[in-house]
């Protein structure tokens, strides 16, 4: 049984009965089904303020990204499921930390220390989903 939703693997099927003995064809067909097979990855983007991260808190179900205005609202930042809640900051180029988890008013915030937008590449959240 196939880790792709109903009609997009029903799709893929057809799809490889009419063109399958093409190689290449093949290959995309084989690409397109272990895209779909993956977690559902959603990007989210606006202007400062504009509610991004309050809407990724929604989406999840719980506080995970921080919703005030700070440096990490700034750069891209990437949340996936994991064990245990971690953040990690990628800067300089080749450089990572881990970043210490805060609550402040009851609000989940990331201490970047040192660290400002403009050095920072990107930031990965772990936290375990419920779902």
């Amino acid at each position: 049984m196939s880790a792709v939703p109903g009609a997009a693997a029903y799709l893929i099927a057809e799809a490889r009965a009419v063109y399958g003995r093409d190689p290449r064809v093949a290959s995309q067909l084989a690409e397109c089904e272990a895209r779909l097979a993956q977690p559902l990855r959603v990007a989210l983007a606006g202007s400062l303020k504009a509610g991004k991260s309050t809407l990724l808190n929604a989406l999840v179900g719980q506080d995970i990204a921080p919703t005030d205005a700070t440096e990490c609202t700034r750069v891209v930042t990437w949340y996936r499921n994991g064990a245990t809640p971690s953040v990690t900051a990628r800067y300089d180029g080749d450089r990572s930390r881990p970043v210490p988890l805060q609550r402040r008013d009851g609000r989940l915030t990331f201490d970047l220390g040192d660290l400002t937008a403009d050095r920072i590449d990107g930031i990965d959240v772990e936290w375990p989903a419920r779902a």
